[in-house]
């Protein structure tokens, strides 16, 4: 069978063949490797979700006598496709199915059905179950003369376990020597995508990058770059270039130009894209936001992956309002998909926050309550999802690990900025120190230069000014590198000038000073202040730099932070 057109083709002749009752004793035999070789095409062209229709179309179809077994090899190929879409189906609900409807004795099918039911108790994290239904596959599976599907199940077995366990790397490899030694392909191709998950997992970019590459290229020498392992290894490669601060990289294999992807691996790519563009400040990229999310609910990576992208943008137009609606929307698209605490929703609530925090300045002060609540509630959220992670007692390696200490700072940051319940300047400090030391750690580029940005605010904030100094102008050297523009911004508002506020906190502002400071932390320019107040913005201008002086700032921006910590709003 060659691509999705002859499996549609197959397809469409089998439902002829069902319709007409005296043709069906023909095709008995071949109905249920038929429909499994149609998932598989399907399947291999990037479309899981395509497959699973097929095949349950196919089944809905079969008269009741219709032999048992045929059913059964059609129920592993749709729990096959639940397993690559990654849906809220649960695969283990049609392979017990087919393991009930196949005899219970040796056969070929049986072991086939046997390394699927293994494979679907490991994707719901039945370990022990994995072990015990797979040790009879591979038993039966090498009595058969069956080496493929052998190589196929000490796959599944090898990953078993914890993913930081060296068990878990020595037996992928060992997997992907077998399959080399026996041509099985596919589970070459699966076992080194696991081997460069496990080594993603650990945060060994390099190694994990070079197991993407050889399983992309066992993908492309099958035909078939868009099949599930193949993309998934491209798309990751793309995702950790972004990471390491290989921007041209990431859009390179991003770039889908003369190429035809299924619409879900093309829309992956192009979400990855728009991060990279994001984190220049790009706006051309927002065009394609509203393109990117109406693929959402096809594969809630998607929204992950775009998500927070478009929250950044709404950050440069200040839009509160824009990236709560944006990171509910997330929620609630992964969530229906998914589970209400995914993983990557402490990512999700740390970018969130980091962006409220950033407009601050311009929220009335009447609304400030409301965003703290609207903060609170996303917080806890992403919280929620670190205790069942803890719990569940899941992996979580060096990159959970340091955005979940960004989370924690953004949360105080943010509190701080409100002066709504504000740690103190050491507690604010000590949190911004952690989270540049996890991403230094995982080598994330962009977020080192973020989190020291705004360790270097927080510095200057405490009357550190010569620390803050070193930290930005590390901050600054990776941003001006990557061109991370938006950041190059926060980083020009932060000054150099030392300050102490011990100092300036005895003198009051005076009656004039405080009116104009409220207008000040509402993003008003020293016109827009003069015109209201009925004075000359030179005058403006002369109270705004004492003000600036009594409260020990450097910038509108900052003044306007300080007083509402210190309650003079």
């Amino acid at each position: 069978m060659g691509g999705p057109d002859e499996a549609a083709d197959h397809f469409q002749t089998a439902l002829e063949l069902l319709a007409d009752p005296a043709s069906r004793t023909e095709v008995v035999v071949d109905l249920g490797y038929l429909g499994h070789r149609v998932s598989d095409a399907l399947i291999a062209s990037g479309r899981p979700g395509r497959a699973f229709s097929v095949v349950r179309e196919v089944l809905e179809g079969l008269a009741d006598d219709w032999p048992s077994e045929q059913r059964g090899r059609l129920l592993v190929a749709m729990a096959t496709a639940v397993m690559v879409d990654e849906t809220k189906l649960n695969p283990l609900e049609f392979t017990e199915q087919a393991l009930s409807l196949v005899p219970d004795e040796p056969s070929r099918l049986r072991a086939t059905v046997l390394a699927a039911h293994a494979r679907a108790h490991a994707f719901n994290d039945n370990t022990e179950q994995a072990r015990e239904v797979g040790a009879e596959a591979l038993t039966l599976a090498e009595t058969q003369d069956l080496p493929r599907l052998a190589t196929e199940v000490i796959t599944t077995l090898a990953a078993l376990g914890a993913r930081g366990s060296e068990d878990v790397r020595s037996g992928l490899e060992e997997a992907v020597r077998r399959a080399q030694e026996t041509g099985a392909a596919s589970a070459e191709l699966r076992s080194l995508f696991l081997l460069g998950r496990w080594y993603q997992d650990r945060g060994a970019f390099a190694e994990s990058v070079e197991k993407f590459d050889q399983a992309y290229a066992v993908g492309l020498g099958l035909g078939q770059p868009w099949a599930p392992f193949a993309f998934d290894s491209r798309f990751l490669h793309a995702q950790i270039a972004a990471i390491v601060g290989d921007y041209d990289l990431a859009l390179r294999l991003a770039d889908v130009t003369g190429q035809a992807p299924p619409a879900v691996p093309e829309t992956l790519l192009a979400a990855v894209g728009v991060t990279v563009k994001a984190a220049r400040g790009d706006r051309s990229a927002v065009a394609l936001l509203p393109q990117i999310e109406a693929h959402w609910r096809k594969d809630p990576l998607i929204a992950i992956t775009a998500g927070p992208a478009a929250i950044e943008f709404h950050a440069l137009d200040s839009d509160v309002d824009a990236i709560i609606a944006e990171h509910d929307r997330i929620v609630e698209t992964v969530t229906s998909l998914w589970r209400e605490f995914f993983h990557a929703r402490v990512r999700l609530g740390a970018i969130t926050l980091g962006a409220l925090a950033c407009c601050i300045v311009n929220v009335p002060t009447a609304d400030r309550e409301r965003i703290a609540a609207e903060a609170d509630r996303i917080l806890e959220g992403s919280r929620r999802t670190l205790t069942l992670q803890a719990e569940e007692a899941t992996h979580w390696g060096p990159e959970g690990i340091a955005w979940a200490a960004r989370l924690s700072a953004e949360g105080l940051r943010l509190r701080w900025l409100l002066g709504i319940d504000p740690p103190g300047e050491a507690e604010l400090v000590e949190a911004w120190q952690r989270a540049v030391d996890r991403f230094v750690e995982l080598g994330h580029r962009s977020e080192v230069a973020r989190t020291r940005t705004r360790l270097a605010a927080v510095l200057q904030a405490a009357g550190d000014a010569s620390q803050a100094r070193v930290v930005a102008d590390a901050a600054r050297e990776d941003a001006t590198a990557l061109g991370l523009e938006p950041l190059l911004a926060e980083l020009r508002t932060l000054g150099t000038t030392p300050r102490s506020r011990a100092s300036s906190a005895n003198e009051a502002l005076t009656a004039r000073e405080s009116e104009i400071l409220a207008l000040v932390a509402l993003g008003r320019s020293n016109g827009d202040i003069g015109k209201q107040l009925f004075i000359a913005t030179k005058t403006v201008s002369v109270h705004v730099s004492n003000i600036l002086g009594k409260l020990g700032a450097s910038t509108r921006t900052e003044a306007a932070a300080i007083a509402q910590r210190k309650g003079l709003l």
